[in-house]
């Protein structure tokens, strides 16, 4: 009844009104509401925002910095100051490009602080289905890992490990004859040819960055390796190998225990933790390889042993155990 008394006029508002109405609804739902400056000033004055009670940071959209990386593990961040054209630089250690929006937080010490909200996304999620149900693997020094299916991961990881240990090693001989020289010349009064022994030929600058570089390498066969082993299974085996041979008899010489440090230092054990929590891989660490010239009776290395048989100390006889290597690759899991 109240329609019929309206006039035309009216009545054409209203239909007008109706139609902004249905726009501006349509406009909200899609976000397109910004082109609107009366619903964008409205949508503006409802929305509430956040509020930090102190002034000691601040947060930039992906407009306001510029980041670009120096090296592998360092990138470079421009941010805006409040002068204008004159960024703050700032150096942070990540290997990954920031990206989005940061916040930047001044702690009581003066430092900077950058916080960024990365999602870690697994690419190999594809290479993660039909996984075997349980793989051992065999820690060796010319690979990194060969798997009881038959593979050898990180071919060449002996090499490389012998060739720095060589190098390290022909090196510091050298040096101390240089060094033994030098203070030869010191005592024969002579200490301008020892200052000049010493600061032309016993710096470490030019070594120090073959170790930088052979890490390097250490590193990324190493993190292939792993991350393919804990691709192939839900369940993987490997063997501890972070401690000294227990074998009193077997005097290894210096070198040989040189080309091992970095091998028995947990490298490849730790690394395999971190892929194996990013792959979901179960693991299970069991007693090395070098744990069967032990007499499990007693724990001890007195007994006798005669090729792959061992003999208790106190008589009897041990059945055969099956040697280590890379014929029996899954004797150690």
């Amino acid at each position: 009844m109240e329609s019929a008394n309206l006039t035309l006029e009216q009545k054409s508002i209203n239909k007008a009104n109706l139609a902004i109405r249905s726009l501006w609804c349509k406009a909200l739902s899609d976000g397109t509401f910004f082109n609107i400056p009366r619903l964008h000033r409205w949508v503006r004055q409802e929305y509430k925002r956040g509020h930090c009670r102190q002034n000691r940071q601040i947060v930039y959209q992906g407009q306001g910095y510029k980041c670009k990386r120096i090296n592998r593990y360092t990138v470079q961040l421009s941010i805006q100051s409040a002068t204008p054209r004159v960024p703050i630089i700032l150096t942070v250690r990540t290997n990954r490009i920031i990206t989005g929006q940061i916040r930047v937080i001044r702690k009581d010490s003066g430092n900077l602080e950058i916080h960024n909200l990365e999602t870690l996304m697994n690419l190999d999620y594809f290479k993660l289905l039909n996984r075997e149900s349980s793989i051992g693997v065999d820690r060796g020094y010319t690979e990194v890992l060969a798997t009881s299916t038959g593979m050898m991961l990180g071919d060449g990881f002996g090499k490389q490990l012998t060739r720095k240990t060589d190098r390290i090693t022909s090196i510091g001989q050298h040096k101390n004859k240089l060094w033994s020289l030098a203070l030869v010349k010191f005592k024969d009064k002579n200490p301008l040819k020892a200052k000049r022994i010493i600061e032309n030929n016993l710096n470490n600058k030019t070594e120090l960055k073959r170790r930088n570089r052979d890490d390097s390498y250490v590193e990324t066969i190493v993190n292939t390796s792993v991350k393919i082993a804990t691709q192939l299974t839900d369940h993987l085996i490997y063997e501890d190998l972070t401690s000294d041979i227990p074998d009193r008899r077997k005097h290894m010489s210096r070198r040989a225990k040189n080309r091992l440090h970095h091998w028995q230092k947990g490298t490849v054990v730790e690394r395999l933790k971190v892929w194996a929590n990013r792959n979901h891989t179960h693991l299970t660490c069991i007693n090395c390889a070098y744990s069967l010239q032990v007499d499990a009776a007693t724990g001890t290395l007195l007994g006798s042993r005669s090729g792959d048989r061992a003999g208790p100390l106190y008589g009897g006889r041990v059945a055969g155990r099956p040697k280590c290597g890379r014929s029996d690759l899954t004797s150690s899991a």
